[in-house]
């Protein structure tokens, strides 16, 4: 469906791999810990499209989550399994976090507001959900309604508090 190459069946490693890189600055990543921990046994090896996104590499630096877009829509594809045969990342303290941000973040419900690091990315306009107004800490829009035709993130670049308005809520967050 994602169109991401698969480069084989899936064999049990020698080694256990563990989580390599993580994009903290994608908006479902962003503050979550705990992937330190994750041993993984066995995985799907994937060859991504150029327009998808690696979230989460493993140690050997493969996709472990990859992000697609479908659509008007997104997909994420782990790369291993949900329950602890292919890994224990359903016993790691992490998993009940990422397995509710994940929903909440292909659902579209994220509350917008709270704190973010410089760099992270704000989604706006998918699939017709939040559309709205974003204003920079300088007072500048750096992205309007008529931009959720075009844009569907917004990188947050500066320190300092931006404003957000759509027609669920206005918010603050602040980087």
């Amino acid at each position: 469906i994602t169109g991401a190459a698969l480069l084989g069946n899936p064999e049990p490693q020698a080694q256990p791999l563990s989580v390599g890189q993580i994009d903290g600055g994608h908006a479902l990543l962003a503050g979550m810990s705990g992937w330190d921990g994750v041993s993984i046994a066995r995985m799907l090896r994937i060859r991504p499209n150029p327009g998808d996104r690696t979230l989460i590499s493993a140690s050997n630096g493969e996709p472990l989550l990859l992000e697609s877009r479908v659509g008007r829509g997104r997909l994420l594809l782990l790369s291993t399994s949900l329950n602890n045969d292919w890994s224990d990342l359903p016993l790691q303290p992490v998993f009940v976090s990422f397995i509710a941000e994940m929903a909440d973040y292909l659902e579209g419900r994220r509350a917008l507001g709270g704190e973010q690091l410089v760099g992270s990315i704000l989604p706006l306009g998918l699939g017709g959900e939040v559309a709205g107004q974003v204003i920079d800490p300088q007072g500048k829009t750096v992205f309007s309604l008529a931009d959720t035709r075009r844009a569907q993130n917004v990188k947050l670049s500066q320190v300092g508090f931006y404003q957000v308005y759509t027609a669920q809520q206005e918010a603050l967050i602040a980087v």
